[in-house]
C-alpha cells in the first residue's frame, strides 16, 4: 500500500513557520523568496499583531521536505526580507508539520529529522 498523494498541501504538505516579517509584508514577497528553494504550494500570512513582538508571521507549505530544508538552511537567521529590515527572518519547521502516512501513522518533520507515531497519544520511534 502506498501513501496517499499530496492533494491538499495545507493538510499534507511540509509546513514552515516564518517569523520576523514586517507588518506590511505581502504574500507575493514570500512566494518570490521561498519559490527559490522549491515549489511553494501555499502561503498563509497571519494578520499583523498576532505575534508577541507585533511583527507578522506566516506559514509556508512545500510539497517536498528537501525544498523546506533548503529554505531553512539558507534563510533562517540570515536573510532579510527587505533591505531596511532590522533583523533577518526566522524560518523553521512548524510544530504542526505532519503528514498522514500509510495505515494511519503520522510522521512529523522536526529539527532533528522525522518522528513517527500513531495518533496524538501514540508512540514515537
Amino acid at each position: 500500500m502506498t501513501a496517499p498523494p499530496f492533494d491538499d498541501p495545507v493538510a499534507t504538505g511540509f509546513k514552515l513557520f516564518v517569523g520576523g516579517l514586517p507588518v506590511d509584508c505581502l504574500e507575493e514577497e514570500l512566494q518570490i523568496v521561498f519559490n527559490t528553494y522549491g515549489k511553494v504550494e501555499h502561503v498563509h500570512l497571519m494578520p499583523p499583531g498576532r505575534s508577541k513582538s507585533g511583527e507578522r508571521c506566516a506559514f509556508v507549505f512545500y510539497r517536498t521536505a528537501s525544498a523546506a530544508e533548503d529554505a531553512i538552511k539558507v534563510l533562517d537567521g540570515i536573510y532579510k526580507i527587505r533591505e531596511d529590515a532590522e533583523a533577518p527572518i526566522q524560518v523553521r519547521w512548524s510544530r504542526e508539520s505532519s503528514v498522514r502516512g500509510e495505515k494511519g501513522f503520522d510522521y512529523t518533520v522536526g529539527e532533528k529529522g522525522f518522528d513517527f507515531g500513531k495518533g496524538e497519544k501514540g508512540f514515537d520511534y
